[in-house]
């Protein structure tokens, strides 16, 4: 399984949303998440990030994760843990759906909504993504 996580600040710069999303080894599309966070430190907003992404595989019994994250430093924290992760560095321009599915997040403050269906407004990037990642 592959967990993608991005974070996003809001335009008026009073919350920050961090979305991750959750596929097989097949780039299909298994569960995502979101939740709105007040305004912390950059490196603890996406430590939050990856820390619900694992949590929500581990409550969905999901033992190997690759985790795809664009911050180095936060993904070789996650190496020393008992599960079994790699982990593989992905530039924020090649994170499409987590950074559109920030813009789906519930509004919530600190309430974390997971989708047990894709929105209709990323299917078209999902099959991109199986498109290209089949290649």
């Amino acid at each position: 399984m592959r967990l993608n996580i991005n974070v996003a600040v809001s335009r008026n710069g009073m919350s920050t949303l961090i979305k991750g999303v959750i596929r097989d080894s097949d780039v299909i599309w298994v569960y995502d998440f979101s939740m709105a966070v007040g305004k912390e430190m950059p490196f603890k907003i996406e430590a939050r990030s990856v820390l619900e992404g694992h949590r929500l595989a581990w409550e969905k019994r999901l033992k190997q994760v690759e985790l795809e994250c664009d911050n180095a430093l936060l993904a070789s924290i996650f190496v020393g843990s008992n599960w079994k992760i790699r982990v593989r560095h992905v530039p924020i321009a090649h994170n499409e759906v987590a950074y559109h599915m920030t813009k789906c997040v519930n509004s919530c403050f600190m309430s974390l909504t997971v989708f047990d269906e894709p929105p209709v407004s990323i299917q078209e990037l999902l099959l991109a993504d199986c498109n290209s990642s089949s290649r």
